[in-house]
């Protein structure tokens, strides 16, 4: 019988008080913030949590926001105090004063002693890797890069991959790193590497088809769209943007208007604020599913006096392969890659369904290809689903999503394409930490309590959570980070961590 997630959060409810009431020691570490863990948690990079960034990395992240508007490439924080830790003893980085590092994309090697990510300051950032007891090497030589930045790391720290941007005008090009042998541009089309096997033998990414200009006009769609200015007003019910003038930065669309059912067209420009222009259009509702929406568009364009060239306001991307000697192979078309498994074996990847317009998730893999958001859809009678993938186990089997409905967001553990029963107890808390074999999750709890939020840690197949309290928690500011092996959690504050561990 199904269950839907109704009964999955009523369950949670009923079970909440199961928690255990265990408290494990732990180590607490002041003024420090934790980042990552190793496999085996005996390695910790920490850092000093918040510190200022100066007017040039603002301008870098604008710079990186244009060309990663997917993921978090731009994503920097001040690296101040970043240091790892290993044996109760702290090695700093050796990284300049008031520099920068990508928090979101920090590789760390299976034992925690070698990390690679991109470093700065100054409005610059170069993609560096950097081994206990070594110096700092950067990844890419001098003079090929205005920008750079990793994305990966294999399992021994032998290979990183990363991208680089070659002068201000460039879109991506991704590149490869190997020990002994140093640096090489991966071929292309591959734009974007995104991950890479724990062997370091398979790499998956992005190929890019646009260029900046695209990125650009697609920037500026996106800040009217947060604005939706029309839909906020309520004179729209239907909103649709056509194209971006790139010199002036004005938006071109039309909308169905609430009042009256006929469709408007308009001009907007971000810097007025306002429409400058807003006209009926010639379009009889009777007449609506005769006309396509390129040729809707079209019209529109000629309305506002721009160019089809004006209309290119998305750039799409092919989730793409490549493996050493063998050259880079689409996985498919006009799609996004989500995520790899360690062995290299199976990819996910996202798209557009063209008959239904849902966003697909694909788990591809040498058994075959499973739809996960059809299969979560057809299992909890959910229509309205937003799929994201949070975890992959090492073989690829297991993974975590998060559901986005109208009830809110859910927890989802799928094993071979399928739903896996799991305990309703961690319906109790927000899952932010998974291990590397997906059998172990961790996060924040939905339950306040005397002295804040305790940190709760769940093994599949356990009937309760454990409960790992850490002095003054506040769910605002709380952090999680879990091991591979899902033994050693570091539960963060702003001021302070707590290091759990190693858990039964």
């Amino acid at each position: 019988m199904s269950k839907t997630f109704a009964s999955l959060l009523a369950l949670a409810v009923l079970c909440a008080p199961l928690a255990a009431a265990a408290k494990p020691d732990f180590v607490l570490l002041k003024a420090r913030y934790p980042e990552k863990l190793s496999y085996d948690g005996s390695a910790q990079l920490l850092s000093a949590g918040s510190g200022e960034l100066n007017d040039s990395a603002m301008g870098l992240i604008d710079a990186l926001k244009l060309r990663f508007p997917w993921h978090e490439l731009w994503a920097l924080r001040s690296a101040n105090g970043l240091s790892l830790r290993q044996g109760g003893m702290e090695a700093a980085l050796p990284l300049p004063k008031g520099g920068y590092f990508t928090a979101s994309y920090v590789a760390m090697s299976r034992d925690g002693l070698t990390l690679a990510f991109g470093s700065g300051g100054d409005g610059k950032l170069e993609a560096v890797r950097w081994r206990r007891g070594g110096t700092l090497e950067t990844l890419v030589p001098a003079g090929q890069a205005w920008l750079s930045g990793v994305t990966d790391i294999s399992a021994d720290g032998r290979t990183v991959i990363g991208w680089l941007l070659s002068d201000k005008g460039a879109m991506p090009r991704g590149f490869q790193w190997v020990e002994g042998k140093g640096f090489s541009l991966l071929p292309e089309p591959m734009s974007l590497p995104l991950a890479l096997s724990a062997d370091g033998a398979v790499t998956a990414g992005i190929a890019l088809r646009g260029d900046l200009d695209t990125l650009r006009r697609m920037r500026r769609m996106q800040d009217f769209m947060n604005e939706s200015p029309l839909m906020s007003d309520g004179v729209a019910t239907q909103l649709h943007v056509s194209g971006v003038h790139l010199g002036r930065g004005d938006v071109a669309g039309y909308f169905k208007h609430a009042d009256t059912g006929m469709w408007h067209g308009f001009v907007w420009n971000s810097d007025e604020g306002k429409p400058s222009r807003r006209e009926p259009l010639p379009w009889p509702v009777e007449a609506e599913g005769k006309m396509d929406g390129a040729q809707r568009d079209a019209q529109v364009l000629a309305w506002a006096g721009m160019s089809g060239a004006d209309g290119k306001i998305f750039t799409e991307s092919d989730a793409v392969r490549w493996r050493g000697g063998e050259g880079v192979s689409v996985i498919r078309a006009k799609s996004v890659l989500e995520g790899l498994s360690a062995d290299g074996r199976t990819v996910f990847v996202s798209f557009d369904r063209e008959n239904d317009h849902r966003r697909a998730l694909v788990q591809i893999s040498p058994e075959g290809e499973a739809d996960l958001e059809a299969a979560v859809r057809a299992e909890t009678r959910k229509e309205s689903l937003g799929m994201f993938l949070r975890s992959v186990s090492e073989d690829g089997r297991r993974v975590w999503l998060s559901a986005s409905a109208m009830d809110g967001e859910h927890p989802l553990r799928l094993e071979n394409g399928k739903l896996a029963p799991f305990s309703p107890v961690i319906g109790d808390l927000t899952l932010t930490a998974y291990s590397q074999d997906g059998r172990v999750v961790a996060g924040i709890s939905t339950q306040p309590e005397q002295g804040g939020y305790a940190t709760l840690r769940w093994r599949f197949g356990a009937p309760k959570t454990q409960r790992l309290f850490c002095p003054g928690e506040e769910r605002s500011s709380s952090h999680i980070v879990m091991s591979g092996d899902g033994k050693v959690v570091a539960a963060g504050q702003d001021t302070h961590t707590c290091l759990f561990g190693p858990l039964d």
